[in-house]
């Protein structure tokens, strides 16, 4: 189902992973890029930048989240060494 930016922001609760699009996604001070897909699954949520132009799926959990800051819309996050370096 596709929706206006507008009216997805009046009906997608704030906490939810969805309200995630849009946000970029930083690690160790390194904007990794735009969150363009949000995934849910039961034990974590994925989301999908483009990485040095290929599609990267991001693992979020509690032990990844640093920190999300709505107002600069950013999600910051600390990724286990090595899992960037697949997309190079």
């Amino acid at each position: 189902m596709w929706l206006a930016e507008e009216d997805f922001k009046k009906f997608a609760a704030q906490s939810s992973p969805i309200a995630l699009l849009g946000f970029s996604l930083i690690h160790e001070e390194e904007d990794l890029g735009e969150i363009l897909e949000v995934i849910e699954q039961p034990h974590q949520v994925l989301c999908t930048i483009l990485y040095h132009g290929k599609e990267a799926l991001i693992p979020i959990h509690e032990e990844s989240l640093e920190r999300v800051d709505k107002k600069n819309r950013k999600v910051y996050v600390v990724l286990p060494d090595g899992l960037l370096d697949i997309y190079r």
